[in-house]
């Protein structure tokens, strides 16, 4: 008969449960790191060992070298990346912000030139509304004067056949001064009227009026100009200049004639 109450070994033995172990890759590193981590130990329990171990200054630098030639690539094989990004974003943002200054370069000429487009529309209309206008200096200012008087019998003078219902309205302009004399801005009532009197403009001198002077009523912008070209004519750059209807003239030294718009124009003869 059978005894029940024995037990039979079990199976797999030994054998077969160390082969079963080292047939994982996973156990076998497990196993490997094991190994390391106890001969790690064992040297550090051997403080004989640690206490007696010298390196010179030359090892120390090959050890350095060594480490600096096995570390380098991969520094910056994770570095180049990272700067190539940030090179590429920058580049990215100048390239859009360079786009951005010259539109708004091309924006801020194309706005100046309209600009001074609409500057010289508006002295254009404004220089018209003087065209009837002439400013007479050069002429003593008396209290209580009548510069309508003065008008007519300036005209007397020139022979100018002007009468007082021709004029339309003068008077001084300026800031009164105990040293000066005011110009006088006179309106004719017609621009045919205003054309007889200055065409007679260089009979002045002959006829008692020789410090005054009878010259179109400029804007501000065009009375700079005129300025700057009386200047070049005093020191011998131009040979004359004057105006016609608000338009300035100019002569050069070879006799030439030219228009003069803008002030720099005449930059070219100083």
């Amino acid at each position: 008969m059978y005894d029940t109450n024995t037990t039979t070994p079990s199976t797999p033995t030994v054998n077969n449960t160390k082969k079963r172990f080292l047939s994982s890759p996973q156990d076998i590193a497990d196993l490997k790191k094991g190994r390391f981590l106890d001969s790690i130990m064992e040297t550090a329990g051997n403080t004989s060992a640690v206490n007696s171990l010298s390196l010179s200054d030359t090892d120390l630098e090959k050890i350095a070298l060594v480490l600096k030639s096995a570390f380098q690539d991969d520094i910056l094989s994770l570095i180049k990346p990272v700067v190539d990004g940030v090179v590429q974003g920058l580049q990215s943002r100048l390239d859009l912000l360079s786009h951005e200054n010259a539109t708004l370069k091309q924006e801020n000429e194309d706005l100046r030139l309209r600009v001074n487009s609409l500057e010289n529309m508006i002295d254009d209309a404004e220089q018209y509304s003087r065209r009837n206008c002439l400013r007479l200096t050069g002429i003593p200012e008396t209290e209580g004067e009548s510069t309508d008087d003065i008008i007519i019998k300036l005209c007397k003078q020139v022979n100018a056949d002007i009468k007082l219902s021709d004029i339309d309205r003068s008077h001084r302009v300026g800031k009164p001064g105990p040293s000066k004399s005011r110009p006088i801005i006179v309106k004719f009532a017609t621009y045919r009227s205003r054309q007889t009197l200055y065409k007679t403009r260089a009979a002045l001198k002959s006829t008692g009026f020789s410090g005054a002077y009878l010259n179109e009523d400029l804007t501000r912008k065009r009375s700079q100009i005129m300025y700057t070209a009386r200047q070049l004519v005093k020191y011998k750059k131009l040979e004359g200049c004057w105006t016609a209807d608000g338009i300035i003239m100019v002569k050069d030294l070879n006799h030439r004639t030219h228009r003069v718009v803008r002030h720099d124009e005449l930059k070219v003869f100083e």
